[in-house]
């Protein structure tokens, strides 16, 4: 593993922690899913709801040494699950604070530089661009064969 800039690691888990902040971005399993609920890979354009890892994920920006990183940090504090353990969003954001607090950042006031993402806009019913979620879906049960 290359050796991780701190700042770095403090954009990654800011980023990570703004991603999900708001509980409408933020969902228990799977790393992303679309504004209906369906799980798209963490970098597709259409990802609006992000798991935990998902959103740390999508923060590295493809960075594996990056990824390994906030691993350490994570998981170095045994009072709090591991990152990719089943927890639910107010854990989420605790996890991410106290890694942002590890590492000098200044937790609940992260400031992103410009980080590039800005989860779109769900548009609502009857708003232009609104994804119809009532269309009749087709059967996937087996026909008695």
């Amino acid at each position: 593993m290359d050796p991780v800039d701190p700042q770095e690691l403090i954009r990654v888990i800011g980023e990570a922690r703004d991603l999900i902040a708001d509980p409408e971005h933020w969902q228990p399993s799977g790393y992303a899913a679309n504004a209906v609920g369906r799980f798209v890979p963490v970098g597709s354009p259409y990802a609006v709801r992000f798991s935990t890892v998902g959103a740390v994920i999508h923060a590295c920006r493809g960075s594996r040494d990056l990824f390994r990183a906030v691993r350490l940090v994570t998981d170095s504090d045994p009072s709090l699950k591991p990152l990719d353990a089943p927890i639910t969003h107010a854990e989420s954001l605790e996890l991410l604070d106290r890694a942002l607090a590890a590492l000098g950042g200044a937790s609940n006031r992260y400031v992103p530089k410009q980080s590039g993402f800005v989860p779109r806009h769900t548009p609502k019913s009857g708003e232009p661009g609104a994804v119809s979620t009532t269309l009749p879906l087709p059967d996937m049960r087996r026909s008695g064969r």
